[in-house]
């Protein structure tokens, strides 16, 4: 069995409960003797003791038949990926714009092993596929770890179901010779620089959107801020419930990458400062439009049409700035949310705090414990304060 699942025994020999995301599943298990070997089959997922016993009744009359060891040699990577793709997106394991990327990423790996039974892909045929993948589609090697992960994951869902023993391909390297992995961290000095560039040769409104998002948020989560979702608070800071998003997608708004980024964000008296004047200047942009802003409408908007920023938007103007620094230097807002999680991490935030911060803990805690969050998120943006002391 899994060991990172906890199982327990219900009253029908054989199967077992378990919790996932706070429903409780069933997993069939059943020993048997194959040519005077001890072996055993499992198979998990199901939603009802009903299906788990139909399920097990169907494959112990095979054992009859002689045909489960057919049916364990011949499962093949396409018909695991399948049920593993159905099964995450039933259990709401994964939301759609998980399903449709991890989709598009297992795409290369069904062109080789779509048909092939798991039993028969051996090491070298994947060393091989991650070879041909580097040379005939040059993959970054992000793009292959994305690729390979998603792999490893069939693969595991393959032993946890009983179809092939273990996985053996998890000492493969996925990593492309001479490579080097991006620098995803801005140096303290570059930080206060780009920041003092931003706030004197940017617009006001678009400075905001990149302080603001400077707090760890994906950009995606910043162009998701309403002013339903800012709470002002006694102390002069302010809380921001981060559950909706903006990606290019969804340009009207998605809930959050996963139930897990479900959270809140404290930010600082500046910060708190600037989302006043930021809802303020909205609240100008849609009245130049013949509208007025609506509490549930996004607040950081493109001045000349009114709308929501482009997708693109804060990316051009951290790349303008960044070009005042270095032509040749190369930032991201996802830089800055990185800079963020390794400064406060270096300055001693507790890694259960951060996890929860940055929208990376599991969510029945985040809202079982919400007053345990704000004051979470309020000591986690308090150690990230030296970070922003010059600004």
């Amino acid at each position: 069995m899994n060991n990172s699942i906890k199982y327990k025994k219900t009253k029908y020999d054989g199967i077992y409960s378990y919790q996932v995301d706070g429903c409780t599943r069933y997993r069939v298990r059943i020993k048997y003797t194959h040519e005077g070997k001890r072996k055993e089959h499992s198979k998990q997922g199901f939603e009802t003791t009903l299906s788990a016993k139909a399920y097990k009744l169907e494959v112990e009359s095979k054992y009859v038949s002689n045909d489960l060891a057919y049916i364990e040699r011949n499962r093949t990577f396409g018909q695991q990926w399948d049920s593993l793709k159905k099964r995450h997106i039933k259990d709401e394991i994964w939301n759609k714009e998980t399903a449709t990327t991890n989709c598009d990423r297992i795409k290369p790996i069904l062109t080789y092993f779509e048909n092939k039974p798991m039993a028969n892909i051996s090491q070298s045929d994947v060393e091989n596929m991650i070879e041909e993948l580097y040379e005939e589609k040059d993959y970054s090697q992000e793009t292959m770890k994305g690729i390979f992960k998603l792999f490893l994951r069939v693969i595991e869902d393959a032993v946890d179901d009983g179809y092939i023993k273990r996985n053996r391909f998890k000492k493969i390297s996925y990593r492309k010779q001479n490579w080097k992995p991006k620098n995803k961290l801005i140096d303290i000095n570059t930080y206060h620089t780009f920041m003092d560039l931003a706030k004197k040769n940017l617009r006001p409104d678009l400075y905001r959107c990149i302080y603001i998002a400077a707090f760890g948020l994906r950009r995606a989560e910043v162009y998701g801020i309403t002013q339903k979702s800012i709470t002002f608070l006694d102390n002069g800071l302010a809380s921001i419930v981060i559950n909706q998003s903006r990606t290019k997608k969804y340009l009207d708004g998605k809930d959050v990458k996963t139930r897990k980024s479900n959270r809140i964000v404290v930010v600082d008296q500046q910060a708190t400062i600037m989302l006043k004047e930021q809802i303020e200047y909205a609240k100008s942009v849609k009245m130049v439009h013949n509208s007025i802003l609506h509490e549930d409408d996004f607040i950081f908007l493109t001045p000349s049409s009114g709308k929501p920023y482009y997708i693109e938007t804060l990316n051009g103007a951290i790349n303008r700035i960044a070009k005042m620094i270095d032509p040749n230097l190369k930032l991201s807002p996802h830089m800055f949310r990185h800079t963020f999680a390794s400064y406060a991490s270096a300055m001693g935030a507790d890694s259960l705090l951060l996890q929860n911060y940055l929208g990376h803990v599991d969510e029945r805690m985040t809202l079982h414990y919400t007053h345990g969050t704000q004051e979470g998120a309020t000591k986690v943006m308090k150690l990230s304060e030296p970070l922003r002391k010059s600004l």
